[in-house]
């Protein structure tokens, strides 16, 4: 997990538990795919939306700008 994810405890759990369940589903699955996919899952849950824009600025990532942000989620 990267360092920027540590930062808030909660979505470090919900990051841990989404990223346990992927590796229980889905074994054979590239490990960068995965790791993308249980960020934006971890996401998704911790703002409780499926707008782009807050789940663009919602990402644990050092992304430069919101339109890079946004480019990530879609």
């Amino acid at each position: 997990m990267e360092a920027g994810l540590l930062g808030n405890v909660c979505f470090s759990e919900l990051y841990s538990k989404v990223e346990a369940d992927f590796q229980d589903r889905l074994l054979g699955y590239h490990k960068s795919r995965r790791e993308g996919l249980c960020i934006i899952a971890s996401v998704i849950l911790n703002t409780r939306s499926v707008n782009l824009m807050e789940n663009a600025a919602a990402l644990p990532r050092d992304i430069g700008s919101v339109d890079h942000r946004y480019q990530y989620i879609s």
